[in-house]
């Protein structure tokens, strides 16, 4: 039941469907209840639209002053917007399906730790791990150039590109490149060269060996057992692009040896004064974090970057992960339960 305005009692009840015109303020008051209450109690959208419009040709017979067709493009707009932030809960509700779970990773002989916060509802970072057919293990961390819904759709296409590429491509033909090249190709499609991803995958091979690309993306980090810190340089165009040359280095991991793997997200954390938590903090960071366990290690991260922003608002989404190749003897019981299996 809505306010119905006849020419006598502007606070009397109106329904839709009613042949009564509806006046002036009452107009508005009917016109922001009917959105309200069904906003309030559950209406779909597009009952709520209908009845909207239905109110307003009741309305249009005796035309429309200045205020209420101000009030019928808000409520419009106040629908347009309901119906895009129910579309971020549903699209935050997938991604958080998504997201891998916030305890260690075991995969072959590698251990995996990672983060992701998003700064809204729904966000444009992601990070994944994977293990490949031929023993190996797949790491990706990727950023949408974006917000919202946009950047979340993005971050589905991206995600698609690297299920078929670590599930469907012949074993030989897995490597960093080549999964760049097709998650772009998906970006591609989805955008119509309207839309970007930043991205960085490594691939780390039996035995140690780790093969590495670049979409753009800030520089993997190899953390050494013995505490060097050292950048993977590699470029590559973003995903989303035009096709170009993705490059590829190798890395010799040792058992112990890690990977750190993060967006930008991390580096650009501003703190009151607009300062950044910047690329030279992190090396001194990675390097007191190299000999702990994963988790502590990214409990690490995460409480030295809530330190820099104290009070402020995060700006940004984050995502990181540590991988570390596992100690010998380590590899060697996993390896022998395996065979009891």
């Amino acid at each position: 039941m809505y306010s119905r305005a006849d020419t006598n009692d502007p606070h009397s009840e109106y329904e839709p469907g009613d042949s009564t015109s509806v006046h002036g303020h009452a107009f508005v008051d009917a016109l922001f209840k009917l959105i309200s209450e069904g906003l309030r109690t559950g209406r779909t959208l597009p009952a709520l639209v209908a009845e909207a419009t239905d109110l307003l040709e009741h309305r249009r017979s005796g035309g429309l002053d200045d205020t209420e067709r101000v009030a019928h493009l808000l409520c419009r707009e106040s629908l347009r917007a309901e119906r895009q932030r129910r579309n971020l809960l549903r699209a935050a509700e997938l991604q958080r399906s998504w997201a891998p779970p916030t305890h260690r990773l075991r995969a072959n002989d590698m251990e995996i730790a990672g983060c992701l916060e998003t700064a809204g509802l729904c966000g444009g970072d992601f990070w994944d791990a994977r293990r490949l057919r031929d023993g190996g293990v797949l790491l990706a961390i990727g950023d949408a150039i974006g917000a919202g819904m946009d950047a979340a759709l993005v971050v589905s296409a991206a995600r698609g590109g690297l299920g078929i590429a670590s599930s469907l491509l012949p074993e030989h033909r897995v490597s960093p490149a080549n999964v760049l090249h097709i998650m772009s190709r998906a970006v591609r499609e989805l955008g119509r060269d309207r839309v970007n991803m930043t991205c960085a995958v490594v691939i780390v091979y039996p035995g140690g060996q780790a093969l590495c690309a670049s979409a753009g993306h800030p520089l993997p980090y190899v953390l050494r057992r013995c505490g060097r810190i050292e950048t993977i340089p590699v470029r590559g165009p973003v995903l989303g692009d035009p096709p170009g040359r993705y490059e590829e280095a190798v890395v010799e991991l040792e058992a112990n040896d890690g990977l750190f793997m993060c967006t930008d997200g991390v580096i650009e954390a501003r703190d009151a004064r607009g300062f950044e938590f910047g690329r030279r903090r992190l090396p001194n960071l990675l390097r007191s974090a190299a000999s702990l366990p994963l988790t502590d290690a990214r409990d690490l991260v995460l409480a030295s970057l809530e330190s820099h922003r104290e009070a402020e608002q995060q700006q940004d989404d984050i995502a990181f992960l540590f991988a570390r190749r596992a100690r010998l003897d380590w590899a060697r019981q996993l390896d022998s339960a395996r065979g009891n299996d």
